[in-house]
């Protein structure tokens, strides 16, 4: 029995050493997740204004817009949930904190990332922001994520190749979308995502987000920052397929929190289709997320609109 157990352990000693070597290439191999812990470890105390949020906060907002010393936080997928325990984790180092942003898209109040399609994204918290999402140890390895030869192929690319993973996220947590070519290319997926983003019971985690949305609230509070709730724009071929009771319970979620004080509410979804021009499409991603340009536009708007706040005080 013995020499067996001896036996198997050398034979799978190998690809023990060869997991270990992966493992550690994949969790030093940049991406988003790490470049953003990364900032925070060591600008938080400078940064002024806070980007949480998901897709739409990340492509949709940017950091270079703003007059102040801005930074995004927002990913994909990410959830309430996260941006919380994200924003509660750095507090103490946010010495400068003046505003946190906080994109109210339209399924946000009814989804958690353990419901996502991406759900496999939940263990980069824990390598990279030492915050504890992903409980299963097995699905924090980051080599299960792909195949063998996959995994092989992007260590390759960017320790031999030196290709850069991450080309289109910016310094600053933003990620570069390109525009859109037509009109139909904007409007091709809209169905598809108002489907995966209308909610089938309003009561399924409301009431835990509206929890979340006041955790973060408190933080800006204790920090004397201002929280700024807004729904960023989206394509008229978008919003005209949203269910309007689901929409029009976000409205009144975001208007009830907000108080004009230190919380504050912008509703900017038909921004960008007051302007029916023939190059309308060009701010866009896709149906529901800007292209680079629509982002700066965008921001800029916020940008705006925080200089207003700041003349209030």
């Amino acid at each position: 029995m013995k020499k067996l157990i001896l036996y198997t352990l050398i034979f799978i000693s190998p690809f023990i050493v060869i997991v270990i070597g992966l493992e550690t290439l994949l969790i030093r191999l940049p991406n988003a997740y790490m470049v953003k812990a990364d900032f925070l470890k060591t600008n938080s105390s400078k940064t002024q204004i806070l980007i949480l949020g998901s897709s739409h906060g990340i492509t949709g907002i940017n950091p270079d817009s703003f007059t102040k010393n801005a930074f995004n936080t927002a990913n994909y997928a990410q959830t309430l949930d996260i941006d919380s325990k994200i924003l509660d984790r750095y507090q103490d180092k946010l010495d400068s904190l003046e505003y946190v942003i906080i994109p109210l898209s339209y399924h946000l109040l009814w989804t958690n990332i353990e419901d996502h399609p991406q759900r496999w994204r939940r263990k980069y918290y824990n390598i990279y922001y030492g915050i504890d999402i992903e409980q299963n140890p097995l699905k924090r390895l980051l080599f299960l994520d792909e195949t063998m030869r996959t995994n092989f192929q992007i260590i390759q690319n960017y320790y031999y190749k030196k290709e850069d993973p991450i080309p289109n996220l910016t310094p600053k947590g933003f990620v570069i979308l390109k525009p859109a070519k037509s009109v139909d290319e904007v409007e091709e997926v809209s169905e598809k995502v108002i489907s995966a983003h209308t909610a089938s019971d309003l009561d399924w985690r409301y009431f835990e987000n509206i929890e979340y949305l006041k955790q973060i609230i408190e933080i800006g509070k204790k920090k004397k920052a201002k929280t700024i709730f807004v729904t960023i724009p989206a394509h008229a071929s978008f919003v005209k397929l949203l269910n309007q009771k689901q929409l029009n319970m976000l409205y009144s979620t975001a208007n009830e929190l907000a108080d004009n004080k230190d919380v504050f509410y912008y509703d900017c979804l038909n921004d960008f289709n007051k302007d029916t021009g023939n190059k309308n499409y060009e701010l866009f991603f896709d149906s529901d997320h800007l292209s680079y340009l629509g982002a700066e536009v965008f921001s800029h708007k916020l940008d705006s609109i925080i200089k207003v706040l700041d003349k209030k005080d």
